[in-house]
């Protein structure tokens, strides 16, 4: 997508963290919204989340791991990602027995707390460390 590839072009790894961070939160936000509209809204923001997400881990990668390294930092991010996916059967099973009884939201807020928190944690560290370095990464 153009729109990536002009994006990581033009500015540094920091900003790029805190419009995935931003993104990633509005995402959560609209998708417990009880709208149809925003619903939708959910569905076209992440279309162009997803391809941005993988496309800037991957640069992120690359630019501070270097290429020498890449594969085996990308898979473990990616590994590790995985890993996490299989909690989704224990969510799944939680939204619909009777701990929520069919209600999707509370697991939808607290993944996107858990998110909001832990890709603002990332973004600091990173901002932190490229100010540290005097790096335009």
């Amino acid at each position: 997508m153009p729109i990536v590839g002009t994006l990581l072009d033009n500015f540094t790894t920091p900003v790029v963290l805190g419009v995935l961070v931003v993104v990633a939160a509005t995402i959560g936000t609209l998708q417990v919204l009880p709208n149809l509209v925003a619903q939708y809204m959910t569905v076209l923001i992440f279309a162009i989340y997803r391809p941005l997400y993988y496309t800037s881990v991957s640069d992120y990668c690359a630019k501070i791991f270097g290429f020498r390294t890449f594969g085996k930092v990308y898979g473990a991010m990616i590994c590790i990602a995985g890993i996490f996916n299989l909690v989704q059967e224990f969510l799944d099973h939680l939204v619909n027995s009777d701990v929520f009884n069919g209600n999707p939201v509370p697991v939808d807020l607290s993944l996107m707390i858990i998110t909001s928190i832990s890709g603002t944690a990332v973004w600091v560290y990173v901002g932190i460390q490229s100010r540290r370095r005097n790096l335009r990464v």
